[in-house]
């Protein structure tokens, strides 16, 4: 995609901070969704100081991992060439089969556990339960999935069925797309079929970096007390005021921030560690938050909860649990490499 400007190329480091990037965000992700509590059969409070700790990491610091994959997703097709029957047919295995599956997945996975006498109880919920057709169609065209963190996959999807509409519209009038764009995105009007407006927002903000030519390598040299100190500011101002203007704010420096990070972790020794992790991250997103849900709850029942239990709970759960899941990734690639292969879409590390 040329302007006349400088091409956006995506060389050998860029595309290992990406997947730094990625795991990154997946991390956060992991954490955003350990938030919700369980439902326990007895009263159960959090003392405000623990609330507070959660609102900040989740609800701020971490805000930026969503946002930062659609502009990761959109940075990386519109850096190439591609045509619309090529790239859907890649995203109907990268996308679309995964979200089938997966959701299949734990479809099954409930029904046959609600059939278990033993173990019905903690299977209850309307958010678990499969008991009609309706159920199974709301699994996967519902307004959320069964699994619902994959409404990130619907909306992707969705995004790349339209995706060379924004192109021809960047591409010939940007000035004027850009400014609907902003106008809209602060109206909060929302868009048809989409769960989020950021969504389409963030996805729009990849390709006008593209579009542009964006230099990413230039954010190097700000120096790393300086993208502390804006994300940590951008954090403060939207703890104390969220709205979508200081979400924005705080969202595109964050990113920015993460880019350079992933810099300085390829120049320490968890490098190839990070990276050979980061192929996993879809394998996390596709299985962490129900596991993480059941054992947080048997934990949650088990153990005493004073403030202090609550807030290592919260802080060292979502990180086990991204352990539990590349362990667990790692064991499936091993014993069955053609199944999960396709179960990841297509998403197999390199070997090297």
């Amino acid at each position: 995609m040329e302007t006349g400007k400088k091409k956006f190329v995506i060389d050998g480091e860029m595309s290992e901070r990406f997947n730094i990037m990625k795991l990154l965000f997946m991390v956060m992700v992991v954490f955003l969704h350990s938030q919700a509590l369980p439902v326990f059969s007895h009263p159960f409070e959090v003392p405000v100081w623990v609330q507070t700790v959660k609102d900040v990491i989740d609800r701020d610091l971490f805000f930026v991992a969503v946002p930062g994959f659609f502009i990761l997703s959109s940075i990386l097709l519109y850096s190439k060439e591609f045509t619309w029957v090529q790239n859907i047919k890649k995203k109907v295995r990268t996308i679309l089969l995964p979200y089938v599956i997966i959701n299949t997945f734990w479809l099954l996975f409930f029904f046959m556990m609600s059939k278990i006498p033993a173990l019905s109880p903690y299977f209850s919920s309307d958010q678990y339960s499969v008991r009609t057709w309706q159920d199974v169609v709301n699994a996967y065209f519902g307004a959320f999935p069964l699994y619902y963190p994959f409404w990130f996959l619907k909306d992707l999807f969705l995004l790349n069925l339209i995706a060379p509409l924004f192109k021809w519209l960047v591409d010939k009038v940007p000035l004027l797309t850009g400014t609907a764009v902003l106008l809209w995105y602060f109206s909060e009007i929302p868009v048809p079929l989409l769960k989020a407006n950021d969504s389409l927002f963030f996805w729009m903000v990849g390709l006008f970096l593209v579009k542009y030519g964006f230099d990413l390598a230039s954010l190097d040299k700000t120096g790393a007390w300086e993208w502390t100190l804006s994300v940590a500011a951008g954090a403060t101002v939207v703890f104390f005021h969220k709205t979508t203007v200081t979400l924005l704010v705080y969202i595109l420096p964050a990113f920015f921030a993460c880019y350079v990070f992933s810099g300085f972790l390829l120049k320490t020794r968890a490098r190839e560690a990070l990276l050979k992790w980061s192929g996993y991250a879809f394998f996390i997103f596709a299985f962490h938050e129900f596991y993480e849900a059941m054992i947080k709850k048997i934990v949650m029942e088990v153990l005493p909860q004073p403030g202090i239990v609550q807030l290592l709970e919260f802080l060292l759960l979502p990180l086990l649990i991204v352990m539990l899941c590349i362990l667990a990734g790692q064991l499936f690639e091993k014993l069955l490499p053609k199944t999960y292969a396709v179960l990841m879409g297509g998403r197999v590390r390199k070997k090297t």
